[in-house]
């Protein structure tokens, strides 16, 4: 059992750092249980023709979903929860998530429904109040990064997307042991390690400058002229 991992003293006697990347490790194997038993439904849809349906004009409803490399290779956290929630589950994104766009609801509105809806199904467990809004700071100090700082280079794209990985899979870590001792035994060895910096660097951010593109230098410097 994964579980069992973090009680080893293998795990024990990491340090805090190395302890985020072993959770990170640890909770990506767990996911791939959970999508081989996707992949099972899956192969029975197409086993009876089910795939897709033509049911409304020119438009087909594939029932395919994403592949776990395909969510690790999400570009930010917000990325990450869209295909992990959405396109992982595509009912949940055709009849709950796309309806509630084109209803005119915000897509962060769309986030916490879709958020619920899947707390609902997995027999929403107190814990999981827990999650919510430790998932959401962590993605709203990402998106604020993003905005900001966007990355141009290979070296600064690999690190914020090691920073994803880590932090999101941080945040569903005890998805798979819904209980409270769980959540807080997993955040207790690591002192809440990735919240904690989400939290700085959210606060941080508020008192940063957007850095101006180098056109609106040149702009600026046009209309001195």
């Amino acid at each position: 059992m994964v579980w069992e991992n973090y009680e080893f003293q293998w795990y024990l006697n990491l340090n805090i750092v190395l302890k985020c990347f072993a959770i990170a490790a640890l909770t990506a194997f767990s996911v791939t249980r959970y999508y081989c038993s996707w992949w099972v439904v899956e192969s029975g849809y197409y086993a009876f023709g089910l795939a897709s349906s033509n049911l409304y004009d020119n438009v087909k409803y594939e029932i395919s979903n994403l592949s776990l490399l395909e969510v690790l290779d999400s570009r930010s956290c917000q990325d990450w929860m869209r295909r992990w929630n959405h396109t992982t589950h595509l009912f949940f994104k055709n009849y709950l998530y796309a309806r509630l766009m084109a209803q005119g609801f915000s897509s962060a509105f769309g986030n916490f429904a879709v958020f619920f809806v899947s707390m609902a199904w997995h027999g929403c467990r107190p814990v999981y109040f827990l999650l919510l809004p430790e998932s959401f700071l962590i993605m709203e100090a990402d998106r604020v990064f993003c905005r900001k700082f966007p990355a141009k280079n290979i070296f600064w794209i690999l690190i914020h997307d090691i920073f994803v990985c880590t932090t999101m899979l941080y945040c569903t870590s005890t998805w798979f042991y819904p209980w409270v001792h769980n959540f807080i035994y997993v955040r207790k060895s690591v002192y809440c390690l990735p919240t904690v910096f989400s939290i700085l660097m959210f606060f941080a951010l508020k008192f940063v400058k957007t850095p101006k593109k180098p056109e609106e230098i040149k702009q600026k410097e046009t209309k001195a002229e």
